[in-house]
């Protein structure tokens, strides 16, 4: 599956629901998990006063769930002019939060500093990995990055089985090949959490289950290895 095949899928489901299906969908499940991870990266950076830059922000909604959190400014991007047009649509006026299509390996174009670049399920997209931290490292202070936890052997599973996970690409990255990645950047990552017991798309009396069960699991350093479906890592550039 290349980024471009992705890409199309994406900007189908788009024009078909008005947006990505995991924030259409009137599934329990996808509210929890959305809600969940977005509270997971506000709690591991401090967003207050700063310029923030959203990376493949697709449709926008997680992008705009950011504003609550008091930054100075957003900036979403994403390479699919069809999903910055229902971002903005979906957003309305704000002066606070703009939308872009751009390109990942080309984001020096920008012409744009940020504090902290957000990179929320992006990197396991792309064709070339290491030239996107490359790029998105060179216009930011700090980078979030949040994929799916390479250590739960159940997400493993999922996403070599589901069709859905399959036809958009999903797959594991190693928090291990990250760091060797992002220091190439000068960059060393300072914090990361293992969160989300929730799976998109399944049953409400499971998503209700879970949802109960996730404040432990998440506490817990070997459950939340193990059992988490997603893993948040904070990289902050290296002083000079």
């Amino acid at each position: 599956m290349t980024e471009r095949n992705s890409r199309d899928i994406f900007d189908r489901e788009i024009s078909k629901s008005g947006g990505n299906l995991y924030n259409t969908s009137a599934q329990l499940s996808c509210q929890m998990n959305g809600s969940r991870l977005s509270a997971s990266i506000a709690n591991i950076t401090d967003f207050k006063g700063k310029k923030i830059i959203d990376v493949g922000c697709g449709d926008g909604v997680f992008t705009s769930e950011f504003l609550k959190f008091s930054p100075n400014s957003i900036l979403g991007i994403d390479n699919s002019e069809l999903s910055i047009d229902v971002a903005k649509k979906n957003i309305g006026t704000n002066s606070k939060i703009k939308f872009a299509v751009e390109d990942i390996y080309d984001l020096k174009k920008t012409g744009k500093f940020f504090d902290i670049a957000i990179v929320r399920g992006v990197l396991h997209h792309l064709d070339d990995i290491s030239a996107g931290i490359a790029n998105i490292s060179s216009i930011a202070r700090e980078v979030v990055v949040l994929e799916p936890n390479a250590y739960n052997l159940m997400v493993r599973v999922v996403l070599k089985i589901s069709k859905w996970h399959i036809q958009r690409g999903e797959k594991v990255i190693s928090p291990s090949f990250l760091i060797s990645q992002f220091k190439k950047s000068q960059f060393s990552m300072s914090d990361y959490k293992f969160c989300n017991l929730v799976p998109l798309f399944c049953p409400d009396y499971i998503a209700h289950t879970l949802k109960f069960f996730e404040p432990v699991v998440e506490k817990f350093p070997i459950f939340n290895k193990l059992l988490c479906g997603s893993y948040i890592a904070k990289f902050e550039r290296n002083s000079d």
